[in-house]
């Protein structure tokens, strides 16, 4: 059995219909937008705050960040969307050191994001960090027995 409804009918129905959808839907408050969720949001990651981050891990990891080198600040001017930090260490050590940046950055707010190539690649807001140790380099002559542990960080933000 069909019940004819009239056009005009229809519309109203769907009118209510919507209005009622929308009134619902605006009083669910949004995650994240509540009273209670304002400490937990992010504040915002600056070029100084990633430059610590990374200082702070690497210090963690028992290394000193001033005898390692950046190239991210070119004739003392702070790059604003990149942050680096290298060194040449003895194999063991940098071995040892990339497990416990990746811990430090984490527990700095940094996400764990897996990239193949880079044992340590780690996402915090817009900004990318890769790391990783090599034992050959282009750029650089290693001795036996020495590795280049290099962290590169960059804003892919918008």
């Amino acid at each position: 059995m069909h019940i004819r409804i009239k056009p005009s009918m229809t519309s109203r129905i769907t009118t209510r219909s919507v209005a009622a959808a929308a009134i619902l839907l605006a009083s669910v408050p949004l995650a994240g937008c509540t009273a209670g969720d304002a400490p937990s949001q992010a504040k915002a990651v600056t070029r100084d705050t990633v430059d610590r981050d990374v200082r702070a891990a690497v210090r963690k990891a028992g290394l000193d960040p001033a005898k390692g080198r950046t190239t991210s600040t070119p004739n003392g001017n702070a790059h604003p969307s990149a942050v680096d930090w290298f060194a040449v260490l003895d194999t063991p050590q940098a071995e040892q050191a990339l497990p416990k940046i990746g811990a430090e950055l984490e527990r700095l707010g940094w996400r764990a994001e897996p990239v193949d190539t880079f044992p340590l690649s780690y996402e915090k807001s817009d900004w990318s960090l890769v790391g990783r140790s090599v034992t050959e380099a282009d750029a650089v002559t290693l001795a036996p027995g020495e590795s280049l542990l290099t962290l590169s960080v960059t804003d892919f933000g918008p």
